[in-house]
């Protein structure tokens, strides 16, 4: 592992980014909750980049901006958009390390909810990497155990149709595994990791934590269900105002029926099924059931009408086929090397493929109309979190202010 990290064996990166995957050949028992969790493989995030043709790159410290903005919350409780820290390229900052090794602690001591954090290394002869602010931090890699032989998400069960034979192999027997069918059928593992993802949020809020991104890329496939993976930007809910504690958690939640929706739209799965609009309201049932299982069913129907309009919203702008970007070539890029210029095209690339995934939609504004129906349902509920505590009636407020702000900046 220590060779991988410091590049004297070649990191394996199964999907484009900074994350590297290794399989144990003795996997190993490691605490988790009241008993232990087998340990099959290891995460390795930060020590490198795969770029969007193929080639690897050293961790370095330039810098990457992360295309896509998110709905925020400021300690006024008024609702804003907000942007994803700028990050090393290839690399963890080592104070972003830390968080997301704590984070996955608290986690693990209650329960298999996240990926099990081991080391935090610190790269000591590369320079720090310097944020917005002027603060300059070391690179670092965090190593997080995982209980899966393969290094499959849950984005890859979204996008099952377009897996490798191994790769859907390896789907097909998580899913069997949790849903007791013999046949795969892609709607019933949808409803199973939807589901599963509502009852681990709700998990993460009782631990006292905030700010999980509900994309399908940030789940692994486990034995017990899905667990929280790369948790780097994971907040602690004392660290925001009282007034703001019960809204963030409604955001997480209306986060999360975005995803389910909005996830499952850009697979295409769904694109020559009749009932798909029943299917959509069926995973959002499942993941809101899970996440408030104290609250009747019916309830849930106060926000059909919303996520009506967003699952069609979604399906007119984003029946696209498949991301095509202009001005590269295909093949592999060249030689491994911190100065090669394909790791600037890297940011170019990938801020050309969110501009085409959203089709000029504004994301803010789509979970923010979600808030509303998503407080009334939340008044039903009470848990740790004191989510039940969001006032609907200022929430709906709020949110009526963000999108008259929005439309006033001519977003779409």
């Amino acid at each position: 592992m220590e060779q991988v990290i410091a590049w004297g064996l070649m990191p394996e990166f199964p999907e484009i980014g900074r994350s590297a995957w290794v399989k144990l050949i003795h996997p190993f028992e490691a605490p988790c909750g009241q008993g232990t969790q087998v340990i099959r493989s290891l995460k390795l995030k930060g020590v490198g980049l795969r770029d969007h043709r193929g080639g690897m790159h050293y961790p370095s410290n330039t810098v990457y901006r992360r295309p896509d903005a998110h709905l925020g919350i400021d300690e006024d409780g008024v609702f804003c958009e907000v942007w994803s820290a700028p990050a090393p390229m290839g690399a963890l900052a080592l104070n972003r390390a830390i968080v997301e090794y704590t984070t996955a602690r608290e986690l693990c001591a209650v329960g298999p909810i996240s990926e099990v954090p081991l080391f935090v290394y610190r790269y000591t002869k590369l320079e720090g990497f310097r944020d917005d602010s002027g603060s300059v931090s070391d690179l670092a890699v965090l190593v997080a155990g995982l209980p899966t032989d393969s290094p499959v998400r849950a984005d890859n069960l979204v996008h099952y149709a377009k897996q490798s034979p191994s790769v859907q192999a390896a789907l097909r027997g998580w899913a069997r595994a949790q849903t007791g069918d013999g046949e795969f059928d892609w709607a019933g593992a949808q409803l199973a990791l939807w589901g599963d993802y509502g009852k681990r949020l709700r998990e993460f809020h009782g631990c006292g934590f905030y700010r999980h991104n509900a994309h399908a890329s940030n789940l692994g496939l486990g034995a017990h269900g899905i667990f929280l993976v790369d948790l780097d930007s994971t907040r602690y809910k004392l660290d925001c105002p009282p007034r703001t504690r019960a809204l963030q958690a409604v955001r997480d939640a209306a986060t999360g029926v975005f995803h389910v929706i909005a996830d499952t739209v850009r697979s295409g799965e769904l694109r020559s099924v009749e009932h798909a609009m029943s299917i959509h309201r069926m995973l959002v049932n499942a993941f809101l059931r899970s996440y408030f299982p104290e609250v009747p069913t019916r309830a849930f129907e106060d926000l059909e009408a919303d996520t009506g309009l967003l699952t069609s919203t979604l399906w007119e702008k984003w029946d696209r086929g498949t991301f095509r970007p202009s001005g590269w070539a295909q093949g592999i890029s060249g030689k491994v090397g911190v100065e090669n210029p394909a790791k600037i095209e890297y940011q170019q690339f990938m801020t050309e493929r969110y501009a085409y995934m959203t089709q000029g939609l504004d994301i803010p504004a789509l979970v923010c109309k979600l808030m509303p129906g998503l407080a009334r349902i939340s008044s039903l509920s009470t848990n740790a979190y004191e989510v039940g505590g969001a006032n609907s009636v200022e929430v709906s407020e709020a949110a009526d202010e963000f999108l008259r702000r929005r439309q006033g900046a001519n977003h779409p």
